[in-house]
């Protein structure tokens, strides 16, 4: 059960394109919203004393006074802070007892853009807790005849897997069922990395009979947990294949796992990830996998950071 949600905004309305799902996920929950407008200090010049900077947070107090009247009974505590964005949020995971972070991926803020490529990205790749981003064009929608559905892509690792307790909790919390996917792609030829179209088209009868008794034992276990689950495998490209599914059988969230790397190598949203985020008109809920987190930790410790 989540007990407190951290909403972030940056006062534009693309960033509160998230404030209905916070609030639908705080009012299942009984959990309280935690509101946070980072006012970068380019906004108000390098002096945090200066007048222009204050009149900058006063302004972010207003905006979030107004905003927490939105939130209906939903318990809010609304913080102001100076910095830089990402880093203020992050502390914020440590700071309070913070189990859900709510943001949209279109947001801006001064004089660039407050999107996954920079903001979430920095919040996801140093999260301990799942991430719901919101894309811009998403509206939130209620059902009458049916349940909302979570579409949760599993590519039979570990990895994936950990996607599955946070989707669980969701669905928990709203009342949801659960859709599990593997898809099946197709082998690059030897030359694939001259031509990305290059690709062997065999029969995948085999692996998709694996996928399927993959899912079956994936889904049984949740069933067991009380889990409400359908599931299906489906040959074609990752990140289109889930996209389209999403589509087809009008989810109302993508909850997956990203295999995000760290060190020195680029610390990022893994591929697939990164392609279903850019593409979906639903939220996602990613999810950091605890031996990525653990990597990046030691990684950083090593170099000093």
């Amino acid at each position: 059960m989540y007990r407190s949600i951290l909403l972030t905004l940056d006062g534009s309305p693309f960033a509160e394109r998230a404030l209905p799902y916070a609030r639908m996920i705080a009012e299942a929950s009984q959990a309280r919203v935690i509101l946070l407008r980072v006012v970068s200090p380019t906004e108000g010049g390098t002096d945090a004393a200066s007048a222009d900077q204050t009149q900058h947070v006063r302004d972010a107090e207003a905006y979030l006074s107004e905003v927490s009247t939105r939130l209906g009974s939903v318990p809010v505590d609304r913080k102001v802070a100076i910095g830089i964005p990402g880093e203020i949020i992050v502390g914020e995971i440590s700071q309070e007892t913070v189990d859900l972070i709510v943001m949209s991926t279109h947001g801006r803020s001064g004089l660039g853009r407050w999107v996954y490529g920079s903001v979430a990205d920095e919040v996801m790749r140093r999260s301990t807790v799942p991430v719901l981003l919101v894309p811009a064009e998403c509206q939130p929608t209620t059902h009458k005849d049916r349940a909302p559905r979570i579409l949760i892509p599993l590519d039979g690792s570990e990895l994936s897997e950990e996607a599955l307790d946070p989707a669980l909790e969701l669905a928990k919390v709203l009342g949801a069922e659960l859709r599990l996917l593997r898809v099946v792609e197709p082998y690059p030829a030897a030359y694939a990395y001259a031509d990305p179209s290059a690709y062997i088209m065999i029969d995948p009868t085999p692996e998709l009979e694996a996928a399927r008794a993959y899912l079956d034992q994936i889904a049984e276990r949740l069933r067991a947990k009380g889990a409400v689950v359908e599931v299906k495998e489906e040959f074609g490209f990752a990140v289109t294949t889930i996209t389209d599914t999403a589509r087809a059988q009008a989810v109302d969230f993508i909850a997956m796992s990203t295999h995000g790397s760290s060190g020195l190598r680029r610390l990022i949203m893994g591929s697939v990830a990164t392609g279903v985020v850019q593409r979906a008109a639903v939220p996602i809920l990613i999810v950091r996998p605890a031996a990525v987190r653990e990597t990046a930790h030691d990684s950083a410790g090593e170099s000093g950071g």
